[in-house]
């Protein structure tokens, strides 16, 4: 070779090294065991490597082991001399992917052996992620419509169509197999199958591009009857010509029903609520020590301002079993004196509560059971009604009459309702009775209980002269404390009563220790304290509802166990006998004793303070304190 002609060859060199060094596109060179011999730099930049850190390296260093087995079977290829252009995707230097065009060339000598593979590679990472995120869209957008509840059907210019969504082939009865691609009004198994109002907007979407909404009816393949509304848009070719047509829709007859259905539901749960709101006032009414007719005349209320009935009317049975008499009414005029009210010729309220069950009146006019009181009914404005009996455990106790305006206006589900109202007005009228006849023996119970205690606590007083009116004081006092903490009327009554006869136990202590006006010796203050035992003793053989000889026992306990008899402490003290245990100091500090002059308040005060938290309960001292610094408590 002449010099000139090596000078060529060296200058084409160069240039081919500087055009693989500066070309955009990626030069990869793998020998035959697929190990790279050469990489320009564009191909090291791609990777994040230098360029001598990937010469040398296999190719499957560069790569995802899960990509490892298709690029076996593109090798294989090279191998038997074929080029191929095909997408790859390699790992970059971070772990990233990198996605490129390859076009693959395979290097044969001159014997024909295969020597390696020579490939271009472009960068398309960017057009694959736009491409990965146009088929994510795509997929979460055909997903939408597939699980959508709305109907989407889509048609081409001959209004053929060309796309129906599973909600549709539900409303419709047809598969998509039946409709698609074929023409819109030849489907066999549909009487009609597109409704000319229907179509005529199809027809004019097409024409003038702009959207309608059409609503119409049409029967599907099942044969139901349905109301369809659609809203029809045009789509477009790239020239903006329209070139089909997305129709979304959806079944309003279901819309509809559940409408209807949440309506009726609503007004369902709205009676009842004021039923249940009826009782519950009767309920306080008793709590009140109200009767029973408060009760009647607010449900007879509520059936007529609330439940927009025209009249309600209840009667109930007198004492002699028979009569059944006007006790309530709300509406227009004055019912007393009905003949339906006074056991008179009108049979309908006589008949429900002879028979046990509910009549109903399309038209009392015309109803032999409202011969003499439906004419007088109808000029107040009554067309029909329904009487229902009201009963209480089994026994009818009387009738509930209810009038509307309407004709026919009470039908199965108003009627069953109704039942549930006259239902609850009697377990309302029979609690209240028996609530009633219950308090009242209670009330005798506990004014026997009440007496018995005085007696008893009478008897202490009658041997100490000195402490007379000292449970009364102590009583009075942690009764006010139990108030002042919350606690139930109940346990407020109970621990009344027990700090009534707290002292019964005294009894058993000789007179002469108990008037005694100096120190009492060790023996005698022994004999004192025993009274705490003694007065459970007392107690505990009695029934009563509340733990009286518990309380007693440990009104002289503190809460660090230094009390007696049994050294409690805690929590594990009633928080009555914590009440009293205050409210016995307070008072015997603030009084006289044989043995010295009362201290006052400011002293009996300091002294529960100074015990706070160790000998007595933190709340009970910070309850007793308020009542004497806040509010003007005094021993009366």
């Amino acid at each position: 070779m002449s010099s000139r002609e090596t000078q060529i060859v060296h200058d084409n060199e160069e240039l081919y090294r500087r055009i693989l060094e500066t070309t955009r596109e990626g030069v990869w060179v793998l020998g035959p065991d697929l190990v790279t011999t050469f990489v320009n730099p564009r191909v090291a930049e791609l990777l994040g490597y230098e360029q001598k850190q990937v010469v040398g390296r296999p190719l499957a260093e560069f790569m995802f082991a899960e990509d490892a087995s298709a690029y076996s079977e593109r090798i294989e290829l090279r191998r038997q001399g074929q080029s191929e252009d095909y997408e790859m995707r390699l790992r970059r230097k971070n772990g990233q992917p990198l996605w490129v065009l390859v076009a693959a060339t395979p290097l044969i000598d001159g014997e024909g052996r295969f020597t390696g593979t020579f490939g271009m590679l472009t960068d398309i990472t960017e057009r694959k992620r736009t491409e990965q995120a146009l088929i994510r869209s795509e997929q979460q957008y055909r997903m939408l419509v597939e699980i959508m509840p709305d109907l989407v059907v889509r048609y081409d210019s001959a209004l053929h169509r060309t796309f129906v969504n599973p909600a549709w082939e539900e409303v419709s009865g047809l598969s998509a197999g039946e409709v698609v691609n074929v023409p819109a009004g030849a489907i066999p198994r549909v009487p009609r199958p597109l409704n000319e109002t229907y179509a005529e907007a199809l027809r004019r979407v097409l024409a003038t591009g702009q959207r309608e909404s059409v609503e119409f009816d049409w029967i599907n393949a099942r044969g139901e009857k349905l109301n369809l509304q659609y809203i029809i848009v045009p789509e477009r070719d790239p020239g903006g010509k329209v070139s089909g047509l997305l129709a979304v829709g959806r079944d309003v007859t279901d819309l509809v029903r559940a409408e209807e259905q949440l309506r009726r539901r609503e007004i369902r749960v709205k009676r009842m609520n004021r039923v249940l709101g009826t009782l519950s006032d009767g309920n306080q009414a008793l709590v009140r020590a109200a009767d029973e007719q408060e009760l009647l005349d607010q449900m007879c209320r509520v059936i007529v301002d609330s439940g927009g009935h025209t009249v309600a009317w209840i009667g109930l049975i007198e004492a002699d079993g028979r009569t059944l008499s006007t006790k309530a009414w709300a509406g227009p005029g004055d019912l007393r004196g009905w003949p339906c009210g006074d056991g008179g010729t009108c049979d309908a309220p006589a008949a429900v509560v002879r028979e046990g069950r509910a009549r109903v009146s399309h038209d009392i006019i015309a109803d032999a059971g409202y011969v003499v009181c439906g004419p007088r009914l109808h000029e107040q404005g009554c067309r029909s009604a329904v009487t229902l009996p009201v009963a209480s455990e089994g026994t009818i106790l009387g009738a509930l009459s209810i009038y509307s305006s309407d004709p026919a206006a009470f039908d199965d589900e108003e009627v069953e309702l109704l039942t549930e109202l006259a239902n609850d007005l009697g377990y309302g009228i029979g609690t209240l009775r028996a609530r009633i006849d219950r308090e009242k023996g209670q009330r005798r119970l506990q004014a026997t209980m009440e007496a018995t205690i005085q007696a008893l606590a009478s008897i202490v007083e009658l041997r100490d002269p000195y402490t007379a009116g000292h449970q009364r004081r102590v009583a009075h006092l942690s009764t006010a404390i139990a108030t002042e903490l919350g606690l139930a009327q109940d346990r407020v009554l109970g621990l009344h009563l027990a700090a009534v006869c707290h002292d019964i136990g005294k009894i058993q202590v000789p007179a002469e220790i108990l008037s005694k006006p100096g120190r009492l010796t060790a023996i005698e203050f022994e004999l004192i304290k025993g009274h705490v035992d003694a007065g459970y003793e007392i107690l505990r053989s009695i029934d009563f509802p509340w733990p009286l000889a518990d309380v007693v026992r440990q009104h002289h306990e503190r809460l660090d166990g230094s009390g007696y008899p049994l050294g409690v402490q805690g929590q594990a003290l009633l928080i009555e006998s914590r009440i009293l245990a205050v409210a016995d100091v307070v008072e015997a500090i603030t009084t006289h004793r044989p043995y010295r002059a009362g201290l006052g308040v400011e002293s009996a005060l300091g002294e529960i303070r100074t015990g706070r938290g160790v000998l007595f309960d933190a709340d009970v001292v910070d309850a007793c304190v308020r009542l004497f610094t806040e509010k003007r408590f005094g021993f009366s």
